[in-house]
């Protein structure tokens, strides 16, 4: 088998390894395939990603030449993170990519996608936790600083309700492909029309999120600057929002203003990055007061604060 074939077929592995749950053979696959960084997308087309890894290398070299670092951006689900990372990509003229793989409670930091990003040029839409595996991988790298993106946690779960009961069930399938594995798309809708099916298995993770991120912010030995941003600082003054991530990074304000104002447009008329739909912090009615009551037992002591929430 010659290099090439070789590399395909490690691409093949790793998308029997991700959906057999063998998350470190996906890795492990991934960093063989050669294809780097990841792709903002999820599925696995080796010739698709092989095209979009020329194009992307000509604009991070492009980016590169220019100055532009590279725009860690790690966001909580339905927190209005594709507006993030779009200003970035609109204010920079920059390519976005994944550095990781896999669904946000389990997904893991590909080596080889984290080396190719950290050379600078590009921005990341990225969900990952601070798992301990992922956690390595970051000390390891050359990446100097990232944003952790977050939302209160009780909005982002009723964002996350509101999503998944009026989608597809193929999204309902991929947000519970690691929770009830292997079950017909039927199953997925008849568990999850109810809200406190959703909070049960996906409030968690949020938890997990959180709180891992929270832990690593307080190490007093980690090697990556990282600055916690809100959605909810978003919504409330952008252009203020988007000035402290550009001096969080080193970058000119020049343009960030009118680049604000833009996608502030899309998202009030087609919905390319639509966030004012109003959600609140407050959990909705249609959950039952045994899942309130558990949900508001699960917040971690501490964590809503050290995110400037009140409870």
């Amino acid at each position: 088998m010659n290099e090439f074939d070789a590399r395909r077929q490690a691409y093949s592995c790793a998308d029997y390894c991700e959906t057999c749950g063998d998350l470190t053979g996906m890795v492990t696959w991934l960093d063989r395939a050669g294809l780097a960084p990841g792709r903002d997308n999820d599925d696995y087309d080796f010739d698709a990603h092989r095209n979009w890894c020329h194009t992307f290398a000509e604009s991070q070299r492009r980016a590169i030449d220019r100055g532009v670092p590279a725009i860690y951006l790690n966001a909580l689900p339905n927190s209005a993170s594709s507006f993030v990372s779009g200003f970035f990509a609109n204010l920079l003229n920059v390519a976005g990519c994944r550095t990781s793989r896999g669904l946000f409670m389990h997904a893991r930091i590909v080596p080889t996608w984290l080396a190719a990003f950290a050379r600078g040029g590009a921005t990341t839409h990225e969900h990952f936790i601070a798992t301990p595996e992922n956690v390595a991988c970051l000390e390891a790298s050359t990446v100097p600083r990232m944003i952790i993106h977050v939302r209160h946690p009780i909005a982002a779960l009723i964002s996350m309700i509101r999503k998944l009961q009026a989608g597809p069930d193929s999204l309902l399938e991929l947000s519970f492909r690691g929770t009830m594995r292997d079950m017909p798309a039927s199953f997925f809708r008849d568990n999850t029309r109810g809200a406190a099916r959703i909070a049960e298995a996906l409030f968690p993770s949020i938890i997990a999120y959180m709180s891992s991120w929270m832990d690593y912010a307080r190490q007093g030995n980690r090697r990556i600057s990282i600055t916690v941003t809100r959605y909810e600082d978003m919504v409330a003054d952008p252009e203020r929002f988007a000035r402290h991530a550009i001096t969080y990074f080193g970058l000119p304000d020049t343009n960030s203003a009118d680049t604000i104002r833009r996608l502030n447009d899309e998202a009030r008329t087609d919905g390319s990055y639509n966030f004012f739909d109003g959600e609140s912090n407050r959990l909705s009615h249609d959950i039952d007061e045994a899942t309130r009551t558990a949900i508001e037992a699960s917040l971690r002591p501490g964590l809503l604060e050290f995110y400037g929430y009140e409870r």
